[in-house]
């Protein structure tokens, strides 16, 4: 099929209007690199504050299950009302993910990792994306 050109496909899709707002994950704003301790703290403030101007559904997108697992325990001691804290990772059953598609009639607040993150549900209202990377450490001959 040399010389034949592929045709052009136009998906049209639908646009909201999106609000932008940066938090800084400590309370001075410095340190923005340090542990994950100031990270959930931070995600747990977050969650707090988008209260106060909008109730809805939060995705958070976290580097790794470890710091998925420390979120969605922290964020469970809060014990918000009327919220459902939802964990979503590669290495979860199928069962365990399908979850963020059955709503109940409960707030939620999705985990995930960047790769998962893009099949969250469309009734999102609120994207946390944390200013960390994971790095993958070296590993040395022995």
């Amino acid at each position: 099929m040399q010389g034949s050109e592929a045709p052009i496909v136009l998906v049209e899709g639908k646009t909201y209007p999106i609000e932008t707002l940066y938090r800084p994950l400590t309370e001075d704003g410095e340190n923005e690199d340090s542990d994950s301790g100031d990270m959930i703290t931070g995600i747990c403030n977050a969650v707090k504050e988008l209260d106060d101007i909008h109730y809805g559904d939060t995705l958070v997108f976290l580097p790794t299950e470890r710091d998925i697992r420390d979120a969605q325990e922290a964020l469970e001691k809060l014990n918000l009302r009327h919220t459902e804290v939802l964990s979503l990772f590669a290495r979860q059953t199928a069962a365990v993910q399908n979850a963020i598609f059955h709503p109940k009639n409960k707030r939620r607040i999705i985990l995930s990792t960047n790769a998962c993150g893009c099949i969250a549900s469309r009734i999102i209202c609120h994207v946390m994306n944390l200013p960390t990377r994971r790095l993958n450490a070296p590993r040395w001959p022995r």
